[in-house]
């Protein structure tokens, strides 16, 4: 809660959107993208991400973007793939998966 109250996620997003307007070819923001938009379905389901504006297809998108250009860059596939595991298992705790 520590985070929500002080608009981190919020201002990170921000941020990485800011990196992207002056360099679009900045696969790293569009990495933290995806990340952070994995990362806000796991600690806020459904409704959180429906708040904050996230989703699996932004985090989808993102990565998609990123790895086109940088195909070769392992931080990029390590770090989407960590997020995806500890969604999985956050949602596989809960007693079921979703998808969206």
């Amino acid at each position: 809660m520590t985070a929500w109250n002080a608009g981190y996620g919020e201002k990170g997003r921000k941020l990485a959107e800011k990196v992207l307007k002056a360099d679009p070819s900045n696969y790293y923001a569009y990495g933290f993208l995806a990340v952070w938009n994995v990362e806000v379905e796991r600690r806020g389901g459904g409704f959180g991400s429906w708040v904050m504006g996230a989703s699996l297809d932004k985090a989808r998108s993102n990565y998609q973007a990123a790895i086109r250009l940088a195909p070769d860059d392992v931080g990029i596939h390590w770090q989407y793939a960590r997020a995806l595991a500890a969604l999985l298992r956050v949602q596989s705790r809960q007693g079921g998966l979703t998808t969206g």
